[in-house]
């Protein structure tokens, strides 16, 4: 089964499963970047809300501007700095509020090959 993935603005977008009807997410990290005050090169990396038994990570790229879902399995981060950010749920209409923010490059080659490098 394809996750879908449609951009609906810079640095938001949203997400469903073919042939999965209520599976649509919209995910909007506009408002951890502007509480973070965050820019430059840096992804956000996140475990997406549902739907239930076809979850898996989710990161956006501020580079390009672009969000992919991938499998655990699939990413490999080499050294390069991490912190834990997390904003108030009442301050937000859409996910994610928490992600851990990797101050790297993002190597996006196919969902099965990504690479995350300082």
């Amino acid at each position: 089964m394809k996750q879908k993935i449609i951009k609906l603005n810079k640095g938001k977008f949203q997400i469903s499963w073919e042939k999965i009807q209520g599976s649509e997410i919209t995910l909007d990290f506009n408002p951890l970047i502007k509480h973070f005050q965050l820019e430059g090169i840096y992804c956000l990396l996140h475990w997406q809300a549902r739907p239930r038994n076809l979850r898996r990570w989710g990161i956006y790229d501020a580079v390009c501007d672009q969000y992919y879902g991938l499998d655990y399995d699939a990413v490999k981060i080499n050294a390069c700095e991490i912190k834990l950010l997390q904003i108030d749920e009442s301050k937000t209409l859409f996910p994610p509020t928490a992600v851990l923010w990797l101050n790297g490059k993002l190597n996006y080659r196919g969902e099965r090959d990504v690479t995350v490098d300082s």
